[in-house]
């Protein structure tokens, strides 16, 4: 499953050249099944918000190769994505 194809994140990220489409390909899966997990599983999947935080998690991924930066925790998806999702996370209640 892709939320944004290749094409889209390359435009997102203004990169014209190819070298880079395995790793990208790779960081648009991983971000999709990311952003997957944490909406609802009857959220719309087809949503320009979905898109949105899949290119900007993409974006954080690519920008960040060594994984160095604090913008984000292991267990946590970045700010910036989580706020694209809000209303389409399930309400849990413990």
């Amino acid at each position: 499953m892709q939320f944004v194809s290749l094409e889209e994140a390359k435009r997102h990220l203004r990169i014209n050249h190819e070298y880079d489409n395995e790793d990208l390909l790779i960081k648009i899966k991983a971000a999709s099944e990311r952003i997957a997990e944490y909406i609802d599983a009857k959220a719309d999947r087809e949503s320009f918000l979905v898109k949105a935080a899949t290119l900007q998690l993409v974006n954080l991924m690519y920008e960040d190769r060594e994984g160095i930066s604090d913008v984000w925790l292991a267990e946590r998806l970045p700010n910036s994505v989580t706020s694209l999702l809000a209303t389409m996370r399930a309400v849990t209640i413990c």
